[in-house]
């Protein structure tokens, strides 16, 4: 129930937010705060996976709390990764000039691959702590991690910070290639980069969205019933790396790292990596191992 709730809520935002043909990068006068929508919908993004969460502590009989350890290094370590890696990635283009250290303030300019490796990490360590199966923690993470990021990456459409790709042909209709004129980066870096202020730009982070929804599912339905030795996991690494990588080419961010971006480099090794693992696991099943 909460999950449909949460879910209603964000399409109920999506489409009042395109009906208008504008973004929400923040909601006013509540209250007289303002509320940036990217982060409400990391909030979402929280109860979403809290609820899966919760359900394997009952089915698979987890310590007390484990969840919501997990749900807190998850969040801490997504933030400080990702905004690490994005300064990593791009301060060539920002370090020590005006401004600097108000971006690495800000909420916008985030690397997703950053925050997952950071948080991977200290999810592990939390496992072992628990004395929880790696494999069995993993397969059970994925509907968590899937629906976490698609609704993740609707709050980077909505909000406008910056993930979106590069100018597409007129031709490719809204909400798959918008302006983002309202959000929250700065667009008029845009126009002089194109000169047009009419510009349009695949909505790469709506792309994103959808196919980690399709991916997760797919995924869980058809392979749940195994699940327990990590495969499912891996499997969704490896669809998320081959996409991210494709993706990377519709995107603006720098081809600094063998002549392409940072986060296709680290597709192509969590590619190879998790295929190899997967092989692994399919020749041990099988007795290969013995």
């Amino acid at each position: 129930m909460r999950t449909l709730i949460t879910l209603n809520i964000v399409l109920f935002l999506l489409g009042c937010s395109y009906r208008r043909g504008e973004l929400i990068p923040q909601i006013d006068g509540l209250y007289g705060y303002h509320i940036p929508v990217f982060a409400l919908f990391l909030f979402l993004s929280y109860l979403a996976a809290n609820y899966f969460l919760q359900r394997a502590v009952r089915q698979e009989n987890w310590p007390a709390h484990s969840a919501e350890t997990f749900l807190l290094i998850a969040v801490a370590g997504g933030i400080v990764g990702a905004k690490l890696f994005f300064i990593l990635e791009s301060y060539e283009d920002w370090w020590g000039k005006p401004g600097f250290w108000q971006n690495v303030r800000s909420p916008g300019g985030m690397t997703w691959y950053g925050g997952f490796l950071l948080a991977a990490a200290g999810i592990l360590l939390a496992a072992r702590w628990f004395k929880i199966r790696l494999g069995s923690l993993a397969d059970n993470l994925v509907p968590a991690v899937a629906i976490g990021y698609a609704i993740g990456r609707l709050g980077c459409a909505l909000s406008g910070d910056g993930c979106y790709g590069i100018p597409c042909p007129d031709v490719v209709p809204a909400p798959f290639c918008m302006s983002f004129p309202n959000g929250v980066a700065d667009w008029s870096e845009m126009i002089r980069r194109y000169g047009n202020p009419y510009l349009k730009v695949y909505n790469t982070p709506l792309f994103e969205s959808l196919f980690a929804l399709g991916s997760g599912a797919t995924i869980w339905f058809r392979y749940r019933r195994n699940r327990g030795d990590g495969s499912l996991m891996l499997r969704f690494i490896l669809a998320h790396a081959c996409f991210r990588f494709f993706i990377e080419f519709l995107r603006l961010n720098p081809r600094n790292v063998f002549g392409i971006s940072q986060a296709q480099f680290i597709s192509l090794l969590l590619a190879v990596t998790s295929t190899l693992l997967l092989f692994w696991l399919k020749r041990r099943s099988n007795g290969g191992g013995q």
